[in-house]
């Protein structure tokens, strides 16, 4: 068992290695260089217009109607993804896949790739996400009545309450179902709505603004989408 990881390890990283083969473009209004001002117009509109008198609609809600986003939001989680995908990575590390019929191993080494794609994606975001909203600092909904919503405590990187914007949830979710996206596209629709669906949570249990969730889905659906296109001219997924 321990050959087959080793082998399986210098294999990984032999294809990490791979150099580019193809020369996919990302179409151009999905390019971040064309799309960066009209999202950015949008977040800051969103930010001015929206967020207070959404706050104030959440504020005036019945506790039975919050009590369901309550139960669906922690999705958003980027935990439960990461373990599944590492998982699912060990597994394949561990196995001598020429014992296999060759219909179980190549649906374990697509469903590796994928993993790895799922990973990675949703970790870089993360990252990026927690490091912005801690430089900008921005005070959660629970403190809307002491601040309002427009409230920075700038380069905060240890106090929760001031880390409303992005979304960390939000950037997860954008992150996970736009690689859900690129690998099962007959259902592209369905993830769509599942993404904004998970991601409006956040406002509703009072964690997030609108901008934020808006901002974070952003983020995370640019990471896939950036990665995915890299990872495609590599022949690796």
């Amino acid at each position: 068992m321990k050959n087959n990881f080793k082998e399986n390890l210098l294999e990984a990283k032999d294809l990490l290695k791979s150099e580019k083969a193809y020369n996919f473009s990302i179409p151009k209004y999905l390019q971040l260089k064309y799309t960066f001002i009209p999202l950015a117009i949008v977040i800051i509109l969103t930010f001015f217009y929206i967020d207070t008198p959404v706050e104030k609609m959440v504020i005036n809600l019945p506790i039975e109607f919050t009590y369901f986003f309550k139960k669906i939001t922690d999705f958003g989680k980027a935990a439960w993804i990461i373990i599944t995908c590492v998982i699912i990575i060990i597994c394949r590390l561990f196995t001598d896949t020429e014992r296999l019929e060759e219909r179980t191993s190549n649906l374990m080494n697509t469903s590796t790739l994928y993993a790895s794609f799922i990973l990675v994606s949703v970790s870089i975001s993360g990252i990026i996400g927690q490091i912005i909203k801690s430089i900008i600092g921005r005070a959660r909904p629970s403190l809307f009545e002491q601040y309002g919503s427009a409230y920075f405590h700038h380069f905060n990187f240890f106090d929760a309450p001031f880390a409303s914007m992005p979304s960390g949830h939000s950037t997860t979710i954008g992150s996970l179902f736009v690689c859900l996206f690129f690998i099962f596209p007959r259902f592209k629709y369905l993830w769509i709505v599942l993404a904004i669906f998970f991601a409006a949570s956040r406002i509703f249990v009072r964690a997030h603004y609108p901008s934020d969730v808006i901002f974070g889905l952003a983020l995370g659906s640019y990471t896939s989408i950036y990665l995915y296109y890299w990872l495609k001219n590599r022949k690796l997924i």
